[in-house]
């Protein structure tokens, strides 16, 4: 971004002044991630409003941390997609 505060989102499509879309991947493994995570989206949320999708990898969380994040994900109108872990059939 050129204007203000950088913002370094994973993908950001679009015209870097105008409207855009931002994606962001979230793996995180600590409380301490879940918190930088919830003020990181939020600025996020700032830039791109309603076009910011999370992808969120769930490998490191409890089935607790992931209800409370996508609770506070659906509060602030943040689009998720969950990839959970995969399970191994043999």
């Amino acid at each position: 971004m050129a204007h203000g505060k950088a913002l370094k989102i994973d993908f950001h499509i679009g015209h870097p002044q105008g409207t855009a879309v931002g994606i962001e991947f979230k793996m995180p493994a600590s409380q301490g991630d879940l918190h930088r995570a919830s003020g990181q989206l939020d600025d996020y949320l700032t830039r791109y409003g309603r076009n910011l999708i999370v992808v969120l990898f769930t490998n490191f969380m409890s089935q607790t941390e992931i209800a409370m994040f996508l609770e506070t994900l659906k509060t602030k109108g943040i689009e998720t997609v969950i990839k959970s872990k995969a399970i191994s059939r043999s």
